[in-house]
């Protein structure tokens, strides 16, 4: 697993793995170990690691048990004025103070290596040299303590708190279409597959990867980030189809939920993107947009759907689903002479109405 750390539109500055390690340009690495009362605990031999991303963002965490508690590693990309830089944090929520070592390890294949990332901390932390020979760069932390370092430009204390950022993108993921499925779990896979083709735009423009570029431009479409897309479809260099949306390719719904999977997989993104979109419309006859196409009335009843802005080959549609008992109520705005049906709730029903409410399936 390799979660680029990115500004959103930005190539990306590095990648975070599985146990919570940055690996950089050039073949340079940072490591995080953690020194405890007994031993140091490195975290690609832990067996009690653990990881998350904070709030549904690219704010990634890897945690670790150490005597006393866990210690947790915080890690994103934050913009700065020269760009952006790496944002570190290390909160100690054992009960007993533990040292805070950070490794930069050389690339073993070049003679002469490059392009040194530029570590800041907080405060001087001293060298120290484990006993399997990595020298570290160690700082107490005491309990509940919060460490800050950096890696770029600028120092730690010129960056935003990690929470600041993951607030960010949830600012940012709530532009484009709005799409509230009343089902938490699919709800937020939405909101990190959006984030994840938002984190690794820029990466794909950087590259002009035309196989990536594609699924992550018509997903970035579908949800109404054209701007994204466009920029996107220039530098992937890759054409829109002549009518409807600007999409380029067709993608193979597949919802997948876990959110380090969607943060190290865009097209993994994208697919979910077309599961969450099936669910709700069907844009592919000609003047007519179909709301929950193919649905189990059953699965939807009880959940309150909000949908604004939702780009179709038609135009953008918003509808929102509320029940009365067991008939459920929907209330739709629509492009004009675009004939609008429900037929999974109601086959009888359809409307050349722009807007509109309606009790389906009860009679008329």
């Amino acid at each position: 697993m390799r979660i680029p750390l990115a500004v959103a539109g930005e190539a990306p500055l590095a990648a975070l793995d599985e146990y919570g390690y940055l690996h950089f340009e050039g073949g340079w690495r940072v490591e995080w170990w953690v020194g405890g009362d007994d031993q140091w605990h490195v975290p690609a031999a832990s067996t009690s690691r653990r990881q998350r991303v904070v709030d549904l963002s690219p704010v990634v965490e890897t945690a670790i048990r150490v005597p006393g508690g866990d210690v947790v590693w915080r890690a994103a990309a934050v913009a700065d004025a020269e760009g952006g830089a790496i944002a570190l944090e290390f909160h100690n929520t054992a009960t007993i103070p533990v040292a805070i070592g950070v490794a930069l390890v050389a690339p073993d294949d070049i003679a002469e290596p490059r392009s040194r990332p530029s570590l800041h901390f907080t405060a001087p932390a001293r060298a120290a040299a484990a006993d399997v020979g990595v020298e570290l760069l160690v700082h107490p932390v005491s309990h509940t303590t919060l460490w800050r370092a950096s890696i770029g430009a600028s120092p730690p204390d010129n960056l935003p708190p990690l929470d600041a950022v993951a607030r960010g993108w949830h600012v940012m993921t709530r532009q484009g279409a709005s799409i509230v499925t009343g089902d938490a779990t699919v709800d937020d896979a939405l909101a990190v597959a959006r984030a994840s083709l938002l984190l690794h735009a820029g990466g794909i423009r950087a590259l002009r990867h035309r196989a990536l570029g594609a699924p992550v431009a018509t997903a970035l479409t579908l949800l109404g980030h054209e701007s994204e897309a466009e920029a996107l479809r220039v530098d992937a260099r890759v054409r829109p189809r002549r009518r409807g949306l600007p999409i380029v390719t067709d993608i193979a719904p597949d919802l997948i939920t876990d959110p380090l999977v969607l943060f190290d997989d865009p097209a993994a993104a994208a697919a979910t993107v077309s599961a969450v979109r099936s669910q709700l419309v069907d844009d592919t006859q000609r003047r007519v947009v179909t709301v929950f196409p193919n649905a189990d009335p059953a699965a939807w009843r009880g959940r309150s759907v909000d949908v604004a802005n939702l780009p179709t080959n038609r135009g953008p549609v918003s509808f929102a689903l509320r029940w009365h008992g067991d008939h459920p109520a929907l209330l739709w705005e629509a492009p004009p002479k675009v004939s609008v049906r429900a037929p999974a709730f109601d086959p009888d029903w359809s409307s050349t109405e722009p807007s509109g409410e309606v009790l389906l399936g009860a009679p008329r």
